[in-house]
């Protein structure tokens, strides 16, 4: 992401992002890319 500019993701990748935020969980997870900087809406 940093190096191209636009945010990568993939299907694994947004999909354990909307578990997590599905549990509850809102932790910001820096490595993450900026998809785990997002809060839940």
């Amino acid at each position: 992401e940093r190096r191209i500019g636009i945010p990568v993701t993939s299907s694994n990748h947004a999909m354990a992002w909307h578990c997590l935020r599905l549990a509850g969980i809102d932790d910001v997870v820096p490595a993450g890319g900026r998809l785990f900087a997002l809060p839940a809406r």
